[in-house]
């Protein structure tokens, strides 16, 4: 297995993880409790691959053979996932997550929380603050709240989760 701690993943994937629930039935505090910088997140994969920084400076991480990342309370399990950062700048730590794309049985767990997401395919842009999950069928559900269909758009920015079959 192979370990890696990345800074700033936590604070995003966080605030994932607070959209998606609160559409699925009001997680009142979640984004606030769990969306703090500093808190480190471990990925284990079998296999991790490392692409150069491009001209712009973006730098992509791929993760397989069995993915788990976690951070605080929340745990994420998937076949593959790419990571698409930037450099915080010289003298920062971490780096600017741009992009996270996961393929293949994923589950997303806050055990304290009640939280739970399960999918085929995430593609989540921090930037824009949309996440695109999709499954056959996707689900995310927190304590009696469930949202299923073959495809959930969860904007962080709105608030708001869309539930779309196709």
């Amino acid at each position: 297995m192979t370990s890696l701690k990345v800074l700033g993943l936590a604070a995003m994937l966080s605030a994932a993880a607070f959209g998606s629930a609160q559409a699925a039935g009001g997680l009142s505090g979640l984004g606030q409790e769990l969306a703090s910088p500093s808190t480190p997140l471990t990925v284990e994969a079998g296999k991790t691959s490392l692409d150069e920084a491009a001209a712009d400076g973006a730098q992509t991480a791929l993760y397989g053979g069995g993915v788990q990342a976690d951070f605080g309370s929340i745990d994420i399990f998937s076949d593959e996932l790419t990571v698409t950062s930037l450099s915080a700048g010289e003298g920062a730590q971490g780096a600017a997550v741009e992009r996270i794309q996961g393929a293949g049985n994923i589950s997303i767990i806050s055990g304290d929380d009640g939280l739970f997401v399960k999918a085929d395919k995430i593609d989540f842009e921090p930037r824009t603050g949309i996440m695109m999950i999709e499954g056959n069928p996707a689900q995310v559900a927190h304590q009696n709240n469930i949202v299923t269909a073959s495809k959930i758009t969860v904007d962080l920015n709105a608030d708001s989760v869309q539930a779309h079959d196709f």
